[in-house]
């Protein structure tokens, strides 16, 4: 066979290969997923996932969330920041990293911990996977991140090509 021909294939092979060989988890939802443990604020995180040809990990459904919390965040301290954040303070529509959005009536209230989210003191616009002592389990909070005045781990996300 012609090695031009096999020029395209080998290069697929290559891309499709390479996220799982640095890291890059494969989730339910067709794309992969990486947990970096760097700290960054959620602004600075989500630049990030965009330079990577990604995004911050979208959490919406049931399978993706017991796949995070089966396959990537293993540290029950840790706070990790996800794709989603509200739309303005005190707005109750949120916008997800793919770009749906959705209003906080129609989240689904299984992936949050109690009584979240709440928007205490009204300016918590951003989403986090957190650990609560007080239920024991891993689920989503909304959270400071207004101005970058919290850094923490975050979860990228991508399409394998």
């Amino acid at each position: 066979m012609n090695a031009m021909l096999l020029l395209p294939i080998l290069l697929s092979l290559l891309q499709t290969a390479a996220p799982a060989s640095s890291g890059w988890l494969r989730s339910p939802q067709g794309t992969v997923v990486k947990l970096y443990r760097r700290s960054l604020s959620w602004s600075k995180a989500d630049e990030f996932c965009k330079d990577v040809d990604g995004r911050l990990v979208v959490d919406r459904t049931a399978d993706m969330h017991l796949f995070l919390i089966k396959n990537v965040l293993r540290e029950k301290k840790s706070r990790v920041w996800v794709g989603l954040r509200r739309t303005a303070p005190h707005s109750r529509t949120w916008i997800w990293s793919d770009g749906t959005r959705q209003n906080e009536d129609d989240l689904n209230t299984n992936l949050w911990l109690r009584d979240e989210p709440n928007d205490a003191a009204g300016e918590e616009e951003c989403a986090l996977f957190m650990y609560s002592p007080w239920e024991k389990a891993l689920g989503l909070n909304d959270y400071l991140c207004r101005g970058g005045c919290r850094s923490y781990q975050f979860i990228c996300e991508k399409w394998i090509r």
